[in-house]
């Protein structure tokens, strides 16, 4: 196969229909039957060409190497929500802020959306809030871990100096 740059684009063709013009200081001349009688401008140092077109490979792979990487951890991180209502997830941050209050100052009126909530499920706003600060702590230790391993996938895909480099990053969230 023959590297070449023609309008300022590089081409690759195997030998079949090309003829070869020589070398010259490092560079491949090149030359077709359609290309007769035109100026040379397919020229440019192989090594060079090669290189580029690695590594613009190499760069198209590490982005398809992080978009997958970045669905999973999508998946992985819905699947521990999805037994729970947008709407509901909306007001986590609040029901967690009004537990913390309430267990510090056992004042219901430092609660009042958990008071509501007690009231209507019949029990204790004390259980209740600690069951909030329970859950809310076991999700943040979770997706915690989760957005850890995909920084850490991140990392390793950036990093990585090859094809059998990126191959060998396996994307498992657990």
């Amino acid at each position: 196969m023959f590297y070449k740059i023609a309008e300022d684009k590089l081409y690759t063709q195997n030998l079949e229909g090309l003829e070869h013009k020589g070398y010259h200081e490092g560079f491949v001349y090149l030359s077709s039957e359609v290309e007769r009688g035109s100026p040379f401008k397919a020229v440019r140092k192989i090594p060079e060409a090669i290189a580029e077109e690695e590594e613009a490979h190499l760069r198209e792979l590490k982005r398809d190497k992080l978009e997958l990487c970045n669905r999973a951890f999508d998946i992985a991180i819905n699947a521990l929500l999805e037994q729970i209502p947008q709407s509901e997830l909306l007001s986590w941050n609040t029901q967690e802020a009004e537990a913390r209050a309430f267990l510090s100052s056992e004042e219901e009126e430092d609660a009042p959306m958990l008071a509501q909530l007690s009231h209507a499920r019949g029990i204790p706003l004390k259980p209740l809030a600690q069951k909030v600060i329970e859950k809310s702590d076991a999700y943040k230790m979770a997706s915690g871990k989760l957005i850890g391993q995909r920084q850490n996938y991140e990392k390793a895909i950036e990093q990585a100096q090859s094809q059998e480099e990126l191959e060998q990053i396996q994307i498992i969230y657990a």
